[in-house]
């Protein structure tokens, strides 16, 4: 809805095309219970990596582009939370290639566009400490399509 909002704001032009997301796609599990912890690690991305990495994105990337000095006193107290919580996602990834199981699923794709963001920071080390936690997702022929989009 978000992106049709947009579209209409700006009076683009645009085509609805009807998907059937759980018969063509990989990213999700047919079996609920994989679909389970799919989700879950969707929650713990929404609710714990997801704000800390958007206020590290803001202090990093969005405030120096409005000329707003980074508050490093902020910087250390995001970076030392968002530790604790690759911590978790390193224990995870110790007992599967992926966080929802074998596959690459919805739960990685979600993590994409903010730690693209950090890994072009002073915090990138947070992850590359943990390279279970980002080097594998952001190395996809997907995701690095969409990087070039952006470069271009």
């Amino acid at each position: 809805m978000r992106v049709l909002a947009c579209l209409n704001e700006e009076g683009l032009d645009y085509e609805i095309v009807p998907v059937g997301i759980t018969s063509e796609t990989q990213l999700i599990h047919s079996d609920p219970n994989k679909m389970v912890v799919v989700s879950e690690w969707m929650e713990v991305e929404a609710q714990k990596l997801d704000p800390l990495a958007m206020k590290l994105t803001w202090e990093f990337v969005i405030n120096p582009g409005l000329g707003i000095a980074t508050d490093n006193t902020d910087v250390e107290e995001y970076e030392a939370m968002l530790a604790k919580v690759l911590d978790l996602y390193k224990a995870r990834l110790e007992l599967s290639k992926y966080l929802g199981g074998d596959s690459f699923t919805l739960a990685e794709l979600h993590h994409l566009p903010t730690i693209y963001y950090l890994m072009g920071t002073e915090v990138k080390t947070v992850f590359t400490s943990r390279p279970h936690a980002s080097a594998r997702i952001l190395a996809r022929p997907a995701w690095q399509k969409v990087v070039a989009l952006k470069n271009n």
